[in-house]
């Protein structure tokens, strides 16, 4: 599953358990506003960020492999 691909609703599914865990954290009065806000920041987060996808392996070591090479021709 890429997270590229998720639509808001799919990430807040995703994320539902760890930020549940979190909310243990603060007082239980506290804990339905916190939720909400924390949600909305997530949603704000989605569709206000243009994620890129990253490289992949090959593509690391290719642009790794040339910087390298790049310094050898320049100490050389």
């Amino acid at each position: 599953m890429n997270i590229l691909q998720l639509n808001a609703s799919e990430v807040i599914e995703i994320l539902t358990p760890k930020i549940k865990k979190e909310l243990c954290q603060t007082d239980i009065q506290n804990r339905k506003d916190l939720e909400q806000e924390l949600i909305l920041m997530i949603i704000e987060t989605i569709q206000t960020k243009h994620f890129k996808t990253p490289p992949t392996f090959l593509e690391l070591l290719e642009k790794e492999n040339l910087i390298i090479c790049d310094k050898n021709i320049r100490l050389g």
